[in-house]
């Protein structure tokens, strides 16, 4: 608005000159030390700008999800150029974002839906700066802080999967030696407790004695199996999202059961090996807000890099997803 004046004024005293009236070249000479000041203000300003990005909750995929940019610092007019990054599969959307900051903190909402889940970031990719007249800018820098992720869809482990697991895993997951829940392998049997299952009531010898028995089974052992994500394998990115998927749907399968364990994968984006131990809700959010920002690089496998990990922990199975 103030350059579409600006421009109308500068118009105004042409046609005055072009007719001769005198004060047609008063208006070009104010138009003339308006864009000089402009010019120099712009020059010797220093902008300070930052930038918060936050949402109300984790998004899901395919749904709408509104994202508030906050930004502060110097006032004046900023245009800019948003690139939203997936750091998971390395999708990009670009936006064109206009804001004014004034006394109090700018406030710009976008909606956006992701098809695939990952952690997404923003970055400026152009970040102008204009000056109190609107007439002339100049570049900016600043950094977005935050970001935001997108959950992946439940991968079904179905019943087939399910019993491989079961049978490959059994002899490392129980205790013959200490109570928890392992039905193939009983240990000892006592009388019935308030909050027992009745699935392990031992009916038999409950009618020989008069009283409720149940049988104590195994106990699962933890830490000793690890869920490894290959980031650098030859997929393309979109199958990234198939992989987090399963790798956390089965995270979550043998926590349900109890079953404490491990997950391992190269993170690129922070240039280090995650090997996270998953026995709370805490431990895995942690491990899914570093897989959801990975950014796998495709043809650099790193499995063998965590060997040597692998053996000082104890791993005596690793389940690899690639």
């Amino acid at each position: 608005m103030k350059r579409l004046c600006f421009c109308l004024c500068t118009a105004f005293g042409i046609l005055l000159f072009v007719l001769k009236k005198p004060i047609g070249i008063s208006v070009l000479g104010l138009c003339a030390v308006l864009f000089v000041l402009s010019v120099c203000v712009n020059i010797f300003s220093k902008k300070k700008l930052s930038a918060t990005l936050v949402s109300d909750d984790t998004g899901l995929k395919n749904k709408d999800m509104s994202l508030n940019f906050i930004f502060t610092g110097t006032c004046g007019e900023y245009s800019s150029k948003l690139r939203l990054r997936n750091m998971l599969t390395g999708q990009c959307e670009d936006i064109k974002v206009h804001f004014i900051i004034s006394r109090e903190p700018a406030q710009v909402d976008i909606t956006v839906k992701s098809d695939t889940c990952g952690k997404i970031k923003a970055e400026f990719l152009t970040l102008r700066a204009f000056d109190f007249t609107g007439l002339t800018w100049k570049k900016a820098r600043c950094e977005i802080k935050g970001s935001v992720n997108i959950m992946p869809d439940a991968a079904e482990i179905d019943e087939s999967e399910e019993a491989k697991l079961k049978e490959t895993l059994e002899s490392d997951f129980f205790s013959n030696e200490n109570e928890g829940f392992d039905h193939s392998e009983p240990i000892g049997i006592r009388e019935y407790r308030q909050g027992d299952s009745y699935k392990s009531v031992h009916w038999k010898l409950s009618f020989r004695l008069g009283d409720i028995y149940v049988r104590e089974y195994g106990e699962p052992v933890t830490d000793s199996l690890c869920i490894y994500v290959e980031t650098g394998g030859n997929v393309p990115a979109t199958d990234y999202d198939r992989i987090a998927a399963k790798a956390l749907s089965l995270s979550m399968y043998l926590s349900d059961g109890g079953i404490g364990h491990y997950m391992a994968f190269y993170s690129f984006s922070q240039q280090r090996k995650v090997f996270e131990h998953i026995d709370s809700a805490d431990s895995f959010t942690v491990a899914l807000d570093s897989l959801l920002s990975s950014q796998p690089e495709q043809g650099k496998e790193r499995l063998t890099e965590f060997s040597e990990l692998f053996e000082r922990s104890g791993i005596s199975r690793v389940i690899e997803i690639k």
